[in-house]
């Protein structure tokens, strides 16, 4: 008989080599046994498969208390490999993390140096403009400049009278 209940032979007689129907079988395997089709035991499903064991012919008759650690040991086999799983999602979860946050990190430092460097692009031209107007004041109050230009303005004024694209040049 095999693991799942049934043989892989067709059904044989009990007779012996003489052909005495009413002889009794000499060898096991001249009992009856079922082939797969003839079988009215189903096939086992997943939830059987756990709950099979494998018996071996010299193993000694079942322990109670080994069945129990063994069904124990089965159990925290399990939750070891539910537990394992869920680590590994954590695991891949953190990696993912990680790398979203490095992202997020170069991003941030490439937007602190944007922001340096047009900082420090405004102070040039803040301390360009602010040189400029000291410049511009210092002209406006140098007395002797002012007549140097007011001078250079009656210079190239015409003569006669005012003309009208004169004052529009001096705009």
């Amino acid at each position: 008989m095999s693991f799942f209940g049934w043989g892989g032979s067709k059904a044989t007689s009990s007779s012996d080599d003489s052909g005495n129907e009413d002889a009794p079988a000499t060898t096991p395997s001249a009992a009856l046994e079922l082939t797969p089709e003839e079988s009215p035991v189903a096939p086992p499903t997943v939830a059987d498969a756990d709950a099979m064991k494998i018996v071996v012919e010299d193993e000694p008759p079942s322990d109670p208390v080994r069945t129990e650690l063994e069904a124990e040991v089965r159990q925290r086999d399990a939750s070891i490999s539910a537990l394992e799983k869920a680590r590994q999602e954590k695991q891949q979860e953190l990696t993912k993390l990680e790398q979203e946050l490095e992202q997020e990190r170069l991003t941030q430092m490439k937007e602190s140096l944007t922001h340096k460097i047009e900082c420090e692009r405004i102070k040039r031209q803040t301390l360009h403009a602010e040189e400029r107007l000291k410049a511009l004041e210092a002209d406006m109050q140098d007395k002797a400049a002012i007549h140097e230009y007011a001078n250079l303005i009656k210079g190239v004024a015409p003569k006669g009278g005012v003309d009208s694209q004169y004052v529009m040049k001096l705009q």
